[in-house]
């Protein structure tokens, strides 16, 4: 899957990464303290913008992190911008959702804006998205394809490359050392006559509200996903993968990596196998010891496989026939797969 690029210093002039949380020295030591009192946390952290170009077409993600793996933290909202540059005329179609991928939520979009150029200078359309992640897991966001023309032309269509994320949870290691211990009795506060203290109750009150909002957030997101059956998903991702139309693009090797991807996900998913974290000769051993496929099933994964390092080791592009009869096989599979397997 391809890499999205960090913004780097060469490129900020035109491009500048974004301050998340930007509070001034100027503002207000009453303002502070009142925070202070609600119980408001406003952590300061700098954050990345990654851009995937493609054409006159760019996407841009903020607020992700991570070097050699895009992450965001479940608690933060993924902005996604999406621009593109043309002339005066420049006209642009978006889809009716930013993205179908599986585990995101689009919560609103900013109008659209075109720039007025100046003269000799190029236009550029921009809106931005709002994402958010419904569970904490490795997702992939797929910004759906959009068109554009200019004077008036006949459109033409920009297909974006799909992104993986890896959403984490905020607290990373909890401490043990730190819980308290449940049976010790609490000792009631001395009265107060501080004027402060029912801004602490509001705080308190407010604390609850939103950590009662959490959780609702939790629940719903594992109810979208046990929504989903290993099916229903493999045939979604199947369904995704095919429209990029990758083999006739000349990247049939990359189409057969991902469809690969699909099946082995799709395993992992229904029986709990290790068919991601083991090469093919490794899986096959499992396989065949654990007895969960009938002779069939056994058999067809034991070519599928071959096929896929034949086409990743061969060094030769694989043609798009070939790349069409591998997703033909790997959706038969996983549709007659339930009924078929052993318990």
């Amino acid at each position: 899957m391809t890499r999205l690029g960090v913004v780097t210093p060469s490129l900020m002039n035109s491009f500048p990464r974004q301050l998340v949380g930007n509070v001034t020295k100027k503002t207000s030591v009453w303002f502070g303290i009142a925070l202070l009192v609600i119980g408001a946390r406003c952590p300061l952290t700098w954050g990345q913008t990654l851009v995937q170009q493609q054409g006159p077409a760019k996407i841009y993600l903020s607020g992700v992190e991570g070097k050699d793996v895009v992450q965001l933290r479940f608690a933060d909202v993924l902005k996604v911008t999406v621009e593109v540059e043309g002339d005066k005329t420049l006209e642009v179609r978006t889809p009716d959702s930013i993205t179908q991928s599986v585990g995101w939520k689009v919560l609103g979009a900013t109008p659209a804006q075109t720039s007025v150029p100046k003269p000799g200078a190029r236009a550029r359309w921009r809106k931005t998205y709002d994402l958010e992640a419904l569970a904490p897991d490795s997702l992939t966001l797929q910004v759906e394809p959009l068109s554009w023309r200019e004077k008036g032309g006949v459109f033409s269509t920009v297909t974006f490359q799909p992104i993986a994320i890896q959403v984490r949870t905020t607290i990373d290691e909890p401490d043990l050392k730190k819980l308290r211990d449940p049976t010790q009795i609490e000792r009631v506060p001395a009265a107060s006559s501080w004027p402060w203290l029912p801004w602490a109750g509001a705080g308190l009150g407010t604390t609850a509200v939103l950590g009662l909002a959490a959780y609702l957030l939790r629940r719903r997101a594992r109810a979208a996903r046990a929504a989903l059956t290993p099916e229903a998903l493999a045939l979604y991702e199947l369904d995704r993968l095919e429209r990029l139309r990758w083999p006739e693009k000349g990247r049939g090797e990359r189409f057969v990596s991902l469809l690969s991807n699909v099946l082995r996900n799709y395993l992992e998913k229904k029986w709990n196998l290790p068919a991601r974290r083991q090469t093919t000769p490794e899986f096959l051993r499992t396989l065949s010891s654990q007895w969960v496929l009938d002779e069939a099933q056994s058999k067809f994964l034991a070519e599928f496989l071959d096929q896929f390092d034949l086409a990743k080791f061969a060094g030769v592009e694989p043609a798009a026939s070939f790349c069409d009869n591998l997703a033909k096989q790997v959706r038969e599979f996983v549709r007659g797969q339930a009924p078929a397997g052993k318990n």
